[in-house]
């Protein structure tokens, strides 16, 4: 089975791209789970979802994204969305999604996003 998530850095950030024309309950099933422990493993780290590949997305893809937004949140982290597709952004946003998640057209402009805000990614605890 071929990987339809990529994990990825970029100008110091993680990026989860989403490596498929097609993202729907079918996948979402079959990447939700590591894709949990993989944030877990990372120490739930700023996030940028990378959706340029996709070209359709179900609720059970939104709700994929929406997961990851709320697992970061609770770690004190952020999650921007990249994406062009106009089909796919009016989905996030008759959604609101977009109230949720910052929505941008490129990596850069994510980076720029995530450095403005000046988020930190959560370091490892110390034990004393």
């Amino acid at each position: 089975m071929v990987d339809i998530i990529n994990y990825n850095d970029f100008n110091g950030h993680k990026v989860i791209e989403i490596d498929t024309e097609e993202f729907g309950l079918q996948h979402v099933s079959r990447v939700s789970k590591s894709n949990n422990v993989e944030l877990q493993k990372l120490n739930y780290p700023n996030i940028i979802v990378d959706l340029n590949k996709i070209t359709y997305i179900d609720t059970s893809g939104l709700g994929f994204i929406a997961n990851i937004k709320r697992q970061l949140s609770k770690h004190g982290s952020d999650v921007v969305i990249v994406c062009k597709n106009d089909y796919i952004l009016q989905l996030i946003t008759l959604t609101k999604l977009d109230s949720l998640i910052k929505l941008v057209g490129d990596l850069d402009e994510a980076a720029k996003y995530l450095n403005e805000k000046k988020i930190s990614t959560p370091k490892e605890t110390r034990l004393n």
